[in-house]
């Protein structure tokens, strides 16, 4: 019985290192590096905390929704939502790059009529 419980604690330290160093790889990314620099000092101060609790989520989300991340830095999974709120007709059926030409058009024709 006590084995299992030292297993347990060896499993769940496992667990925190992986973690830990799942997110390092993150933090290692150029575009992590950018988002830092680009980011005042309330982002930074977001990003500490979120890094502080080994939130991975919330650390790929502080990137996908940073503001000065573009369009076409954005995988295509994040993209259809932006194309259907811009109701663009038959958005799921283009490729990536005709889909971000469509988003910027449609994007550009709001703010004209704005």
């Amino acid at each position: 019985m006590k084995v299992n419980g030292l297993l347990q604690l060896l499993e769940e330290h496992h667990n925190r290192i992986l973690l830990a160093r799942s997110i390092e790889g993150i933090i290692i990314r150029p575009q992590f590096g950018r988002l830092w620099i680009a980011s005042d000092e309330k982002q930074k101060q977001a990003a500490r905390k979120i890094i502080e609790a080994s939130d991975k989520p919330a650390l790929l989300d502080w990137m996908k929704d940073h503001p000065s991340i573009d369009i076409g830095e954005k995988p295509i999974r994040d993209l259809y939502p932006i194309a259907k709120r811009l109701a663009i007709r038959n958005y799921s059926r283009l490729h990536r790059e005709e889909l971000i030409a469509a988003i910027k058009q449609a994007e550009a024709e709001m703010s004209y009529g704005a």
